[in-house]
């Protein structure tokens, strides 16, 4: 049975009272979760709140048992950690080892940067991190998904940032790749990310973007909208509030283009999910791969692209 639609909730990040009329509906495009379900977008920071809200427990029954992050079945294990390796070389991490560096001189000066991974699936960003020295501390609400990371170098502790033992002030980073629109309360995770790190400590985010060009073109039809597992839809300016709500100091904050973007909404279109195996998926692949390099210049100068990526550190 579906939750019960609670009357005008507010919105998670803003704590303002949401319209009374839902602004995108759709029905879980995984198959997992029954009915349908609403969004409802702020008139302040025009991020959108999935409804009704849920608490953990109804959340996870939300996760198909073989949902790609958790599982990575097939081809999508292979290419998702060969595309986590080259995401290295993007801004957001880039920028995350040079706030790193910037920040106050860490205790252990002979030990490897310490990093948080605030859903850390099977463990394919912190399995590249710790393939280059960093010591990685997982957390991760599936308990099979832990089991993978664990093969590959990362500590991971089953469940939420909620539940799990953190040393206070211990870390040099969080990442929240493609975690915290999954949240129940995404300020209460930051918020206690920040206090897991040390002074000067950062925090990177990657999250899908509410207010991209193919969002507003599509509604409820985009691939990454994702309800009801995506709980909050991130505008650039939601994700700017989040970070002050939480008391750490914005800095680079930026919309980039994705690139399975084109594919995985050409597959929702037409079959009603994105593929993550079989031929269907890999020729997507392939061809947004080729398409990548022109539709990463067409966001960069519209700063309207389908992620954003964000850092922010903490005082």
């Amino acid at each position: 049975m579906a939750p019960t639609l609670r009357a005008v909730p507010d919105c998670l990040v803003c704590r303002q009272p949401l319209p009374e009329e839902g602004a995108l509906r759709s029905s879980d495009p995984q198959g997992v979760a029954p009915g349908e379900f609403e969004v409802r977008v702020c008139r302040q920071c025009g991020g959108g709140t999935t409804l009704p809200l849920v608490g953990a427990e109804v959340l996870s029954s939300y996760y198909p048992s073989e949902y790609g992050p958790h599982s990575r079945a097939g081809a999508s294990g292979p290419l998702a950690r060969a595309a986590m390796a080259a995401r290295m070389r993007t801004r957001l991490f880039r920028g995350l080892d040079d706030a790193i560096r910037r920040g106050e001189d860490r205790g252990d000066q002979a030990g490897a940067p310490r990093l948080l991974d605030v859903g850390a699936g099977s463990g394919d960003l912190g399995g590249v991190l710790a393939s280059r020295g960093w010591r990685i501390v997982g957390v991760e609400p599936s308990a099979a998904a832990c089991e993978l990371a664990r093969k590959r170098g990362v500590d991971a502790r089953h469940g939420t940032l909620e539940t799990v033992e953190l040393e206070p002030a211990g870390y040099d980073a969080a990442v929240f790749h493609h975690s915290l629109e999954h949240v129940p309360d995404p300020v209460a995770s930051l918020s206690r990310a920040r206090d897991a790190l040390r002074p000067g400590g950062a925090v990177a985010v990657a999250v899908p973007n509410f207010d991209s060009d193919q969002r507003r073109r599509l509604g409820g039809d985009w691939w990454a909208l994702d309800v009801p597992r995506h709980r909050f839809h991130f505008t650039p300016d939601a994700l700017r509030r989040a970070f002050g709500r939480a008391e750490l100091d914005p800095g680079w904050l930026r919309p980039t283009a994705s690139v399975l973007g084109p594919a995985a909404n050409a597959q929702q279109r037409r079959t009603g999910r994105m593929e993550t195996s079989g031929a269907r998926f890999l020729a997507g692949y392939a061809l947004a791969l080729a398409a990548y390099p022109a539709r990463w210049a067409v966001a960069e100068a519209r700063r309207r692209g389908e992620f954003v990526g964000a850092i922010a550190v903490k005082p």
